[in-house]
Parts: C-alpha cells; structure tokens; sequence
C-alpha cells in the first residue's frame, strides 16, 4: 500500500512539473512579445531611440532576451583589452543615419550584429 501511494504522489509531481513546463514554454514562445506594453504608460509616452531601449531594456528583465547596449559592449571589449581606450572614443559615437557613420562605426555595429545573431543560434 506504501509503494502504491508513493508511486502515485511521485506521479502526480512529475505530471506537475511536465506541465508547467509546457506552459511556460508556451508563453514565452507563443506569446507576442510586444503585448508586454500594452498597459505600459511609460512605453506610450516615450519615442523614438528611447522607446525601442526601454523596449529591449523589459525584455531583458522579462527574460526574453540577454540585452546588452553598443556602449556598453565596447567597453567590455576595452576592459578585456581587445580594443584601447582610444580606439573606443574614436567608434563609440556614430551618426543619426547609416550613411553619416565612419567606416570603423560601421564595422564595429557589423561585427556586433554578428555577435547578436550567434548568440541567437544558440
């Protein structure tokens, strides 16, 4: 009778943890991401540039997605000491438009768009 009940108790808890493992998968797939905002007055009163960061910044802390700013990806490339002090001054402000960026801007958003899209694969 003992084994019986066990064997049921710790049916029942596996049956529970499938799913809501399920159900969370579910959510964060099947969910539109963007109905997070929905009642998010700060998300209607922003635009632009700082709507789109205030963005990624809630989908970081939903757990949507491992955000990390341009900024903030140049400086830990100077404090692994891939990049000097100076050659970050020099790329970290880049133009309004694709067309005003320097050449080094240009190539550092590509090689972290690069890095965006491996850690997507994964």
């Amino acid at each position: 009778m003992t084994k019986y009940l066990l064997k049921r108790i710790l049916h029942g808890l596996v049956s529970i943890v499938i799913v809501v493992a399920l159900v969370m998968i579910m959510i964060y797939t099947m969910l539109d991401r963007n109905l997070v905002f929905a009642g998010d007055t700060k998300y209607s009163h922003t635009s632009n540039n700082a709507r789109v960061a205030y963005k990624y910044s809630k989908w970081e802390d939903y757990g949507y997605l491992d955000y990390v700013t341009y900024s903030d990806w140049l400086n830990e490339l100077v404090s692994s000491g891939e990049l000097t002090e100076e050659e970050r001054s020099a790329v970290v402000g880049f133009g309004r438009t694709k067309a005003q960026d320097s050449e080094q801007v240009s190539e550092y958003v590509k090689n972290s768009q690069s890095i965006i899209s491996l850690r997507d694969t994964r």
